[in-house]
């Protein structure tokens, strides 16, 4: 920076009318030059943090978006499994959440493990095919008023 404000002085030379005033000339010179560089850099950490700002909203915002997600998720499968018989229910909670195997299990519930392992594919099977259904009828259920019906009136509750 003193450089700089050595060379900003040898061009400007012209410019001093009393060389008696040359130090001071010089000071005010190297102070003009550090005040530029302070709004300079000023301005730069203003717009970083601008920046960091927006790309941590961005990214809570995504995280957010993420959990409510997972969430979502977790509630549609805990509402698939609560549909489930008793003893199909059983088996897959005891397998997936307790994470118990099929002998442990067999042994607990004094059940055969072939028909243990029949009751954990048959709940799979029933549990992906209610997901499969909440997933198709929430794609159905976005189609907008202008896909219904035209002869039913939503507003009135009847046909025209």
């Amino acid at each position: 920076m003193s450089q700089e404000a050595l060379i900003l002085a040898w061009k400007n030379m012209h410019k001093l009318r009393e060389p008696a005033f040359l130090r001071a000339w010089l000071i005010k010179i190297v102070v003009n030059q550090a005040t530029s560089v302070k709004r300079q850099l000023a301005r730069k950490a203003a717009l970083l943090r601008e920046q960091f700002t927006q790309q941590y909203v961005s990214i809570t915002i995504h995280t957010a978006d993420l959990q409510r997600g997972c969430l979502e998720e977790s509630i549609d499968l805990e509402q698939a499994i609560g549909q489930l018989p008793l003893n199909q229910r059983v088996v897959i909670i005891l397998f997936y959440y307790h994470k118990m195997t099929m002998p442990e299990i067999a042994m607990m519930l004094g059940v055969a493990e072939n028909t243990l392992r029949k009751r954990l594919q048959s709940a799979l099977d029933k549990v992906r095919r209610v997901l499969q259904e909440d997933v198709m009828n929430s794609q159905n259920g976005n189609l907008s008023q202008e896909n219904l019906n035209p002869h039913i009136d939503i507003h009135r509750g009847g046909a025209r």
